[in-house]
């Protein structure tokens, strides 16, 4: 679609520990969030994962609004 996704960036430090920011949207996933990570370019190899991880970490954080109140058949009870 012509627009950046995922942008990853690196410090040119000859050394595995040297960060790397990997900025990303979830805007694919129906959510307006901009996700911005800090790892070790040892791990860059793996960044799909890391980032398909972190989009189902931040998923699991929704909440449907049938969710939100107890029914009237369904007393709120505390856990």
């Amino acid at each position: 679609q012509g627009r950046v996704r995922t942008y990853i960036d690196c410090d040119n430090v000859q050394h595995e520990a040297a960060p790397c920011g990997h900025d990303f949207s979830m805007e694919y996933e129906g959510m307006h969030v901009e996700i911005q990570l800090i790892y070790r370019r040892g791990l860059l190899p793996h960044w799909q994962d890391i980032q398909n991880k972190v989009t189902q970490l931040m998923l699991g954080f929704v909440v449907r609004p049938d969710e939100l109140l107890p029914t009237a058949n369904a007393p709120f009870i505390s856990r």
